[in-house]
C-alpha cells in the first residue's frame, strides 16, 4: 500500500509530462482489482484526518448547488416521519451537522444525539444555532459509548461507506446493540450503482462497498424496505435501508 503523499508527488510529476491521464486510469484499474480480490486499498488514507481537513463552517458547495441533495434529504425525513414510537434518535457519523440540523428542526420534541469521530466536526455542529441542545459525542462508530437498546432510531447518512472493511462488521454490531426499534441507513450501495459509478467508487481511497443486506442479516433487525434514490440521469447515487428490530415480548 502506498501513502497519499507519494501518490500526490507522482501525480504532479506525470502531469508535467502529460502522462497523468493514462497512468491514472491504470491506477484506478489496479485499485479495483486489489480491492475486489484482496480487500486492499492501494492508497491508504487516515479517515479521521481526511474528514477533519474537509470540515468547514459552510456545507460543501456541491451539496448546496446540486438539487439532488434536497431530494436526498427529503427521502430521509419522509422515512423518519413514517416510523412509529420514536422518542430518541441517534445519528452516527453526523459530520458537521447538516442532517442532524434538519432532523432537529422537524423533530425537536424528540431527544436527539449525534456522534462523530472528529472533534472539529462536532465543534461545527455545536455552532449551528438549532443544535445547541442536541447531545454530541466524539467516538468511533465501531465502539459506541451508549447502553444497549438506548435509541428508538439509529440513523447513518453517508457514514458507513467510509468505514473500512476491517471495521464494518463491528460497526453494524454496535448499531444493532444501541438501537431499540428502527434502523435507517442512507449509503452508497454497490448493487444499485451502474458499472461506471461502481468502478469510480471501488477505485477511491475513501469509499468501501459494503453488502449491507448481508451484514444486517446477522443482527436483530428485520428488513422493511430498500430502494435506490435516482438522480436526473436515473443513477442511484445513494440507497435507503429501513429495518425494524425484532423485539422480544
Amino acid at each position: 500500500m502506498i501513502s497519499i503523499g507519494i501518490k500526490s508527488a507522482l501525480k504532479n510529476m506525470l502531469i508535467k509530462v502529460h502522462l497523468w491521464k493514462p497512468v491514472e486510469f491504470f491506477i484506478m484499474c489496479l485499485s479495483v482489482i486489489l480491492y475486489k480480490i484482496a480487500g486492499i486499498k492501494l492508497f491508504e488514507i487516515d479517515q479521521q484526518l481526511y474528514w477533519s481537513a474537509r470540515s468547514t463552517a459552510q456545507e460543501p458547495p456541491f451539496q448546496k448547488e446540486d438539487p439532488y441533495y434536497k431530494y436526498y434529504d427529503s427521502c430521509i425525513l419522509d422515512e423518519i416521519r413514517d416510523l412509529k414510537e420514536i422518542e430518541t434518535i441517534l445519528e452516527v457519523g453526523c459530520y458537521t451537522g447538516k442532517m442532524l440540523s434538519l432532523i432537529q428542526k422537524e423533530f425537536y420534541q424528540r431527544e436527539i444525539t449525534g456522534c462523530d469521530i472528529g472533534s472539529e466536526q462536532l465543534l461545527l455542529c455545536r455552532n449551528k444555532t438549532n443544535l445547541a441542545d442536541v447531545g454530541l459525542v466524539q467516538c468511533d462508530a465501531a465502539f459506541l459509548p451508549f447502553k444497549n437498546n438506548t435509541f428508538d432510531l439509529v440513523l447513518t447518512s453517508t457514514c458507513l461507506q467510509h468505514i473500512p472493511d476491517s471495521s464494518i462488521t463491528q460497526t453494524i454490531g454496535e448499531l444493532n446493540r444501541v438501537g431499540k426499534r428502527h434502523l435507517l441507513l442512507a449509503e452508497c450501495y454497490i448493487r444499485h450503482l451502474p458499472a461506471g459509478k461502481k468502478f469510480q467508487l471501488l477505485s477511491s481511497n475513501y469509499y468501501y462497498m459494503h453488502e449491507y443486506e448481508k451484514l444486517l442479516r446477522k443482527t436483530s433487525f428485520n428488513k422493511v424496505k430498500n430502494y435506490g434514490m435516482p438522480d436526473e440521469n436515473n443513477v442511484n447515487r445513494y440507497s435507503i435501508f429501513v429495518y425494524k428490530k425484532n423485539i422480544e415480548v
